[in-house]
């Protein structure tokens, strides 16, 4: 079978592919990232590539793709498969899956968000493979399930141990053309009270599930999150849904509420659940935490992280740094892999999640080729070939 994998990193190819990524729906919460899975993966058959999948259900799945090195060291760039969910349908002006183009610009979901990402490392990784170039280090191409809700792909990838020896990461999502050093940590909570109904003339006969709970809430809100940095606003904790009640005059006997709290560096995770755990006993509620995603950072005077300054600059680029305000793979694979890693990738992360979601197809391009020159310029040995038996 002839093989459609080419060294082109062009216009045409970039579109083929945007196509056959958006058209494949991959939204939350059933993910079906196996499908785009199965397809990278008969894309790089007959290549001296190791192909690894991580099977997570019948519809979720995760691969990577690793080009040998003469040693373990290396780099790994990271690109989620998944999307969020579309919303109502009748908002949006374009298909959300038919990667409608206009000029330059692909809309759809997952277009930003990020779809145009994974076309880029499809894009970098064909060329390397086209044109046989074996590195000196190793490089992994990792595409992950389930990144905007649980990280089930990233923590597989991670637990398996294929990222042992990596020394550098490339997440790949939207940047907005510039370098993405830290990301805010994100914890999520999910609270319960319980008290006891009674007619709302004679409170005293009761104990109001609501106010035991806003009480928690409040005193929860006044934690500290986590202060400016030079690149992320303070953290913030916020009260996202409470439900209580049946009726004016009858005192609840339950209350849920659900909160949302980004940190910054360094505040610790660890640290601000202790004092979550500590109010609600204090106070009598039930807390569980659903999600927990440490806050992350770099520092720019890193080598690599002017490495990839150069490798832009080649490019006629000269990226600013900024921080993430919102999470991700990194959240999970840096906590376990303490290593520099920046948020690099095509698409203005102000489009993520949005309604005729959209980006542009040259950027797509571009960010390709700059991911393959950074290969080609700092991983590469000309005199030595390595590869799988």
């Amino acid at each position: 079978m002839e093989n459609t994998v080419k060294s082109d990193i062009s216009t045409e190819k970039c579109i083929c592919l945007i196509k056959k990524l958006i058209s494949t729906d991959t939204a939350q919460p059933f993910g079906n990232e196996a499908a785009l899975c199965d397809f990278i993966a008969k894309r790089y058959e007959g290549f001296d590539v190791r192909v690894v999948r991580f099977r997570h259900d019948d519809l979720r799945a995760s691969v990577v793709v690793e080009i040998a090195g003469g040693n373990m060291s290396g780099i790994a760039f990271f690109g989620h498969l998944d999307t969020v969910a579309t919303g109502d349908l009748s908002a949006w002006t374009v298909n959300p899956f038919a990667a409608e183009i206009s000029g330059d610009t692909v809309y759809g979901r997952g277009a930003a968000d990020m779809k145009g990402g994974i076309a880029s490392m499809l894009m970098a990784l064909d060329k390397l493979l086209a044109e046989g170039i074996r590195p000196d280090r190793r490089v992994l191409f990792c595409f992950t399930a389930d990144e905007e809700k649980g990280g089930t792909g990233a923590s597989a990838i991670a637990e398996s141990g294929i990222l042992d020896g990596i020394e550098e990461m490339i997440f790949c999502e939207p940047s907005g053309g510039k370098l993405g050093l830290c990301e805010k940590g994100a914890v999520w909570l999910e609270l319960s009270a319980v008290g006891k109904s009674c007619h709302a003339s004679r409170p005293e006969l009761g104990e109001n599930a609501a106010e035991k709970l806003m009480d928690a809430v409040l005193r929860i809100k006044k934690l500290d999150a986590g202060g400016e940095t030079l690149l992320l606003p303070a953290g913030t904790i916020s009260l996202t849904a409470f439900n209580s009640g049946v009726m004016t005059n009858i005192l609840p006997d339950t209350a849920t509420a659900k909160m949302d709290i980004r940190t910054t560096p360094p505040r610790n995770n660890r640290d601000v659940i202790k004092e979550i755990e500590e109010i609600a006993r204090e106070t009598g509620i039930a807390v569980e935490i659903i999600n927990d995603r440490p806050a992350v950072e770099t520092d720019n005077e890193e080598p690599f992280v002017q490495r990839i300054r150069e490798t832009a600059k080649h490019f006629g680029r000269n990226p600013g740094e900024k921080g993430i305000s919102f999470y991700t793979d990194a959240s999970i694979v840096v906590s376990r892999y303490p290593f520099p890693f920046v948020i690099f990738g095509p698409g203005d992360d102000a489009e993520c999640h949005t309604i005729d979601e959209k980006s542009s197809i040259s950027e797509m391009v571009s960010y390709a080729k700059m991911y393959f020159r950074y290969i080609d310029e700092y991983c590469k040995r000309k005199d030595v070939e390595y590869g799988f038996e």
